[in-house]
């Protein structure tokens, strides 16, 4: 038997769940790609392509040269490229997609939030809400996203990611910390008072892994600016592993 070759689009912890439960299927071949942004990346099982494709001919040629049967779209919400790459060479060669999908998260009773669609009006609003007194904030909107708020003067930052950032030369006022999540809720809310942070920022990136700051900020009464999630890709969807495995089993078989 041959085998089905999954191509699972990675950079996040799901992904790494996905092909382990995925890699337990005798037949089944596992490739999963990583952005290449940080230098220790955590490896999933399997095989892991490190890097772009070249944009969408790029994907398709990869796509090709490897036999895909299946592709398992488990980047981060907010990959809005990548998807679109995706679902592209997806109907190009009609190989099936499906999009692992988390449950966002929802404002509850004691939160403080303040919604906006995208990261530009989330550095609007935090302008507006420093225009009258300093404020230090928790910035958590990935690495991509930190230059929309490197020139506000108002406003001292804490910043935590897996590697130091280059664009936080731009930053008058930052602290970076060394941090790989998850994170539990003890530790942010530890994190928030030792800081003495005034505000988060914030994506909707959904799931449990990223709440516990959330919840912390609740339990301080902190508030919040969140960016909402971009627009669900069309097609077959998931926000389970378990329901992920069961649809490629449905859309490939086992050999």
């Amino acid at each position: 038997m041959d085998g089905k070759n999954i191509l699972i689009l990675g950079g996040t912890g799901d992904a790494i769940s996905i092909a382990e439960k995925l890699s337990l299927i005798e037949h089944y071949k596992i490739i999963t790609s990583l952005a290449g942004v940080t230098q220790k990346p955590r490896l999933p099982i399997g095989k892991a392509h490190i890097g772009g494709f070249g944009g969408r001919e790029g994907l398709i040629n990869f796509l090709e040269a490897n036999k895909i049967n299946l592709i398992v779209d488990a980047t981060h919400p907010f990959s809005t490229q990548i998807k679109e790459n995706a679902i592209f060479a997806s109907n190009e060669l009609s190989v099936p997609i499906i999009h692992f999908v988390r449950n966002q998260w929802e404002m509850e009773i004691g939160d403080k939030w303040h919604m906006v669609d995208n990261l530009p009006q989330a550095s609007n609003k935090l302008r507006e809400l420093s225009s009258t007194r300093k404020l230090k904030v928790f910035l958590t909107v990935g690495r991509k996203g930190l230059a929309d708020f490197a020139d506000i003067l108002n406003c001292k930052f804490v910043i935590r990611s897996i590697e130091k950032p280059p664009v936080l030369e731009r930053f008058s006022r930052a602290v970076w910390i060394e941090g790989r999540g998850p994170f539990s809720s003890h530790n942010e809310l530890k994190l928030l008072k030792q800081e003495q942070i005034d505000i988060i920022v914030t994506k909707n990136s959904g799931g449990l892994s990223g709440r516990a700051k959330l919840l912390a900020a609740r339990t301080l009464g902190l508030p919040v600016i969140v960016v909402r999630q971009p627009p669900r890709p069309l097609g077959d969807k998931c926000d389970s592993i378990e329901g992920v495995v069961e649809l490629s089993l449905k859309k490939v078989g086992e050999a």
